[in-house]
């Protein structure tokens, strides 16, 4: 399950990624965020996993890292 929250007067989005997640669905969940009006590459990004059931392989990681990425630049 994903929640985000953008507070456009601290520039930061806050997202929370809690029970068992694919990466596909985290990818789509990062789309969703770029598509928000409110969102800005500018802003920082906080993600609280501490919830999170999925145990994520190595090449997992690493595509959720080049796609939270486009996240930060804007593409």
């Amino acid at each position: 399950m994903f929640d985000y929250r953008i507070l456009t007067e601290h520039q930061l989005i806050l997202i929370w990624n809690r029970g068992e997640t694919s990466v596909s669905q985290c990818l789509e969940f990062i789309s969703k965020i770029q598509e928000d009006p409110d969102h800005s590459p500018d802003y920082d990004v906080i993600t609280d996993v501490t919830e999170l059931k999925t145990a994520f392989s190595t090449q997992d990681t690493q595509e959720m890292i080049q796609a939270s990425k486009s996240l930060l630049s804007g593409n």
